[in-house]
Parts: structure tokens; C-alpha cells; sequence
């Protein structure tokens, strides 16, 4: 019964029926919120190409199967996207899709494997989150960076209370939130609030 009653008020979850998620990739809806950030990251890079007249070269950052490049096709971008992620047969599709390059790489080393001031922009979105040090790879992204290159970051943004509560306090009653084991399983371990 409680299916049922979940099926009537968001029929799009239990839908085999699937779509081109923002005209561009595979969806159980049209405009799912997960993917809302693509098409908005598409939209400064495509400024920052027609600002430069010529083809921008671009490094994404956990780049995975290299979706950024359909967003960037679908609004006429002039791009040369570089890939870089921890995953091969991700990097391997994004190459498919047309990836210049794509490297393997865990960005927890340093330095990354490109020279001072390669790119026009960079894309680092929802990386920063499973990093101890995010200030050391914003560093790094800086370096490979040009001068006056876009930075494209995103992360999941908290309130301050929560992100107190959920750093100090829930360690205390759930061992597997600490920080050592939140960092041995790769998840969320830095919090981010509007300021």
C-alpha cells in the first residue's frame, strides 16, 4: 500500500521509460536535479570559448565517462577536453567521447602530471568533498591553471549546524562516521557552507 502511494505522488521513480536527461544523456526523467549542474557548467565554459575565439583547452577533474563534453556539444562549445580520474575504463569512455586525453590519476598526489599554466579552465566538481586537504589540490588546480583561467568548482553546500553536528558529534555515537573510517571508504569527509 505504501508503494502504491508513492508510485501516485512520484511516478518518474518507478518509470522504466526512460529520457534524454537535458537533451543529452540517459535518464529515468527529463530534468533531473543530479544532472541540473552539467548544463549550467557548460554554460560558463561555453562563455569562456567564445571569449577566447578559438578552442579552450579544459581539464576535468574526475571526469568519469567524460559527460561534460555531450553538454558542452549540445551548446556549441569550442573545446579541448583533458580528463583526469581515478578510474580506467571511465577515462577509456571519456577518450571514446572524445576526450584529448585522459589520465589516470588520484589527485591526492601531487603534482599533477601537466606544466604551469596548461589550461584556460578547469572543472572540479564534486571532488573537493572526499579530500582531507581540499586547499592543497585547489593549489595544484591554480598551477595548471592560466592566469586569468575559469575555475569551476562544486560542492554539496550545508548548513553550519549540521555540518558541526555531523563533523563532532555524530562520530560519537556511530563509529563508522569518524574521520579515519569516512576516509578508508572515500566518502564525504570535508564540509562546505555558503561562506
Amino acid at each position: 500500500m505504501f508503494k502504491k502511494i508513492l508510485q501516485k505522488l512520484f511516478p518518474f521513480l518507478f518509470s522504466s521509460k526512460t529520457y534524454l536527461a537535458y537533451g543529452v544523456e540517459e535518464s529515468p526523467n527529463k530534468y533531473p536535479l543530479d544532472k541540473a549542474r552539467y548544463p549550467l557548467m557548460a554554460s560558463y565554459i561555453h562563455e569562456e570559448s567564445l571569449k577566447h575565439g578559438e578552442p579552450i583547452k579544459v581539464l576535468d577533474i574526475g571526469c568519469r565517462d567524460g559527460n561534460m563534453m555531450l553538454y558542452c556539444e549540445q551548446n556549441g562549445s569550442r573545446v579541448e577536453f583533458h580528463g583526469m580520474d581515478i578510474t580506467k575504463k571511465d577515462l577509456e569512455t571519456a577518450i571514446e567521447r572524445g576526450y584529448i586525453s585522459g589520465f589516470q590519476h588520484d589527485i591526492r598526489n601531487r603534482p599533477f602530471p601537466y606544466k604551469d599554466g596548461f589550461f584556460d579552465a578547469v572543472i572540479c566538481s564534486h571532488i573537493l568533498e572526499h579530500l582531507e586537504h581540499p586547499g592543497e589540490v585547489l593549489e595544484e588546480l591554480q598551477r595548471v591553471m592560466k592566469k586569468d583561467g575559469l575555475l569551476i568548482v562544486g560542492v554539496p553546500i550545508g548548513l553550519l549546524p549540521g555540518i558541526l553536528w555531523r563533523r563532532y558529534i555524530t562520530p560519537l555515537y556511530n563509529p563508522r562516521k569518524r574521520k579515519e573510517e569516512a576516509l578508508r571508504r572515500f566518502e564525504h569527509v570535508s564540509f562546505f557552507s555558503l561562506p
